[in-house]
């Protein structure tokens, strides 16, 4: 909406509503509403030279100010994020070359303001002009949100195992070296409850392998124990915790 009290000055004033919408990697969605409010004024202060400011907030509170003339536009641009999106200024000077070389080939629009600012007459002529027009300030807000769904800390608790017994990981499958020979998994308890063995499990000769993506994400902390046997009938419980941050 836009209301003009003069010919010369013309004020503007929208509402709306955002929507942020964040898929999770363990199928949740964060989502949230949020409502648009933005305002604005122009002032043709002399001739050619016409003052614009515009006050938005949503995703982030943005103040935008420029002063221009038939053949150059200076703007400044400030803008707060929310939710911990940054905050950032800018500057920028718009100069057009095309009029500086040939101003006799551009006839300047003796309309006022108030008529030039009314939609009625975004038609033709006047809509190529804004199309072709740089805008005061480029948009240098990104949404990104890390989904600490998928983060995983898992510890290997190492008492239980014997002398010389290893740990290594690839960023995908968890080793563990323990024992000599044949392995047989035994059994396996999670937060202190025997549950069928579960592929995320297997065993190799001399080696407990455990596949980190397979692991459901806990709620807080998951304790699993893995009691295996080797082929001196020795048994071994490892303890595994898994966590998210």
């Amino acid at each position: 909406m836009q209301y003009a009290p003069f010919s010369s000055l013309v004020l503007s004033t929208s509402l709306g509503m955002e929507h942020e919408r964040y898929p999770m990697g363990d199928g949740s969605v964060e989502s949230r509403h949020r409502p648009y409010l933005s305002g604005g004024v122009k002032f043709a202060v002399y001739k050619d030279y016409l003052f614009d400011m515009r006050v938005s907030t949503g995703v982030s509170r943005d103040l935008v100010a420029s002063l221009s003339g038939d053949k150059a536009r200076l703007s400044f641009g400030m803008s707060r994020g929310r939710d911990g999106a940054l905050n950032s200024k800018t500057v920028m000077v718009y100069v057009d070359l095309m009029k500086l070389i040939s101003p006799s080939r551009y006839t300047a629009d003796g309309s006022s303001l108030a008529m030039r600012e009314s939609l009625q007459q975004y038609t033709g002529e006047r809509l190529l002009d804004k199309a072709v027009t740089r805008p005061d300030r480029i948009p240098q807000t990104f949404l990104a949100k890390v989904d600490r769904t998928g983060v995983q800390e898992v510890f290997i608790e190492k008492a239980g195992l014997p002398p010389g017994a290893k740990v290594s990981a690839d960023g995908q499958r968890l080793t563990i070296a323990v024992g000599s020979g044949a392995l047989t998994l035994a059994a396996v308890q999670k937060n202190g409850a025997a549950v069928a063995t579960p592929p995320q499990f297997t065993v190799a000769p001399a080696q407990l392998s455990v596949d980190l993506f397979r692991l459901p994400v806990p709620a807080q902390t998951d304790e699993y124990v893995v009691r295996v046997s080797d082929a001196t009938l020795a048994t071994y419980n490892v303890k595994i915790t898994v966590g998210r941050k």
